[in-house]
């Protein structure tokens, strides 16, 4: 398995910093892209369900990047 999409699947927060990044990158296919993005878009999503029961003091949510990021590259895909 390709180390970036090993580590990308894991935290992609970490090997990317924004989801934007993981479109525009040339180390992963389409499909590994959107597997990234499939998985930042849950991170994000429980990120975003903590804050709203007040587990996190941090109002700004990652999942419209994610989401974004995620309707580009079905775009740029077709």
């Amino acid at each position: 398995m390709n180390p970036t999409l090993e580590s990308a699947l894991i935290n992609p927060e970490r090997v990317f910093s924004d989801p934007m990044d993981v479109v525009r990158s040339d180390s992963l296919t389409t499909a590994e892209k959107r597997e990234v993005l499939h998985r930042w878009s849950q991170d994000a999503l429980e990120l975003s369900v903590a804050t709203a029961e007040g587990m996190d003091g941090d109002d700004a949510s990652p999942l419209a990047p994610v989401r974004d990021a995620l309707a580009r590259l079905d775009r740029s895909s077709r």
